[in-house]
């Protein structure tokens, strides 16, 4: 018995592995455990490179808090202490509700779980925490499905490798609510591919409830439900309704505010005071950005001086946007030759020509670099055009690892990043 017990239980074991590779695919778990380890372990030699930041506020592990506290609690810093309040106090601290509620409620509840019934700060903070990793594997698996949907596997691994090498891609782990929102916008559109709409819109909703640019998710929808029905009027159906799901998960959110502040759009008046953005026009806001950016560029007095430091990421953040601008053209143009879904580039659209509405008065493209890590379809067309060029792949890495690599050191010694 014990001889046909070995052949039984390891039988067991290889229909253990099989179902874990069909939900997560080798290629990719191998991927995202190499880049969450590495971004597990970095922050533990940040101290002997960049000193502290000076802003209590942003940096919860203190100067003389051993090497395990820097290890966990520096990913909780700066929007993750707000998302650790709201989650713990609800939306009491003035300004919070310019954070949407879905990924703090999640915080919440399963730091409800990880404190036994009384959860304490801790115990949020590593809900945070294990929330945010588990959302980015996530994402990464729904990014490479929905790219083979259409492309081949190799063009979707590398789309993969390319989202976790981009310089701010650590902000997947932190206490933030991109891993999240990247998730179900994924899911939103590989369901949507799948024909399954009831599901799509559900995920897209869901979205709407996580960060601002959840709607352009379901515009995006509307794209693809349209070019599935060859935009014939004919061919519509009840699944049309569905659409409205996005904009009931809004209304409530509206409502809420309503409720409790006594204007429907108290979220982004909030956001408007006190992240100082104001309404510009996207090409003013690149013209003011690009003017500041050459003048620090060539006057060398004035760039980086110590009091800007926290706050001024112009040197990234202007190039980058620049960047985006031509990979944009470049969706344009694979979606014109029917090489790329049409909804895929009203996504990036969106989601890229968004921030420059509303730019920061004191420091301009305000946390672009960060809004950039949910635009997947930039990532998409790179790994689509690195088959033919492969150079492109190379260049990519060379200069995005390294920077990476200088931008988790900023943020986990508690400096101001995006």
């Amino acid at each position: 018995m014990i001889e046909n017990a070995q052949p039984k239980n390891a039988a067991i074991l290889h229909g253990v592995g099989s179902s874990i590779l069909a939900v997560f695919p080798a290629p990719v778990l191998k991927t995202w455990l190499l880049w969450r380890v590495g971004l597990f372990i970095f922050p533990a030699l940040v101290g002997m490179l960049i000193p502290p930041a000076e802003v209590p506020t942003a940096l919860p592990a203190k100067v003389s808090d051993g090497w395990f506290e820097h290890l966990i609690w520096n990913w909780t810093g700066w929007d993750g202490g707000w998302y650790i309040t709201i989650a713990e106090k609800g939306y009491t601290r003035e300004g919070s509700n310019a954070f949407y509620p879905l990924f703090p409620h999640l915080v919440r509840w399963i730091g409800f779980v990880l404190g036994v019934g009384s959860p304490v700060e801790t115990a949020y903070k590593w809900a945070g925490l294990l929330l945010a990793s588990l959302a980015a594997l996530f994402a990464c698996v729904l990014l490479y499905r929905l790219v083979a949907h259409d492309y081949e596997h190799d063009t979707a691994w590398l789309s993969v490798a390319f989202l976790l090498a981009f310089p701010t891609s650590y902000y997947m782990v932190a206490v933030y609510s991109e891993s999240l929102f990247l998730a179900l916008a994924l899911g939103a559109f590989l369901a949507a591919r799948q024909q399954r709409w009831l599901l799509a819109l559900v995920l897209a909703a869901l979205a709407t409830l996580t960060k601002n640019q959840g709607i352009f998710v379901a515009l995006a929808l509307l794209v693809e439900y349209g070019q599935q029905r060859e935009w014939r009027w004919r061919k519509l159906d009840f699944k049309l309704l569905y659409f409205a799901l996005p904009g009931l998960a809004l209304v409530s959110w509206a409502a809420y505010n309503w409720a409790n502040y006594g204007n429907p759009l108290a979220f982004l008046s909030d956001s408007q005071r006190f992240w100082k953005r104001e309404f510009s026009l996207p090409w003013e806001t690149m013209a003011t950005v690009t003017g500041n950016f050459w003048n620090k560029l060539f006057d060398r007095q004035i760039w980086y001086p110590p009091a800007q430091l926290q706050t001024d990421m112009s040197f990234i953040n202007v190039p980058l946007t620049y960047l985006f601008l031509l990979l944009l053209v470049g969706c344009g143009w694979l979606v014109w030759k029917g090489r790329m879904r049409g909804m895929y580039f009203v996504y990036f659209l969106f989601c890229l020509i968004q921030p420059l509405f509303a730019p920061a008065t004191d420091v301009g493209l305000y946390s672009m670099s960060r809004f950039m890590l949910i635009i997947f379809p930039a990532f998409l067309f790179l790994a689509a055009t690195s088959k033919r060029f492969p150079l492109l792949k190379q260049g990519y890495f060379t200069a995005s690892l390294p920077l990476l690599g200088l931008l988790v050191a900023r943020f986990c010694a508690g400096y101001w990043v995006a």
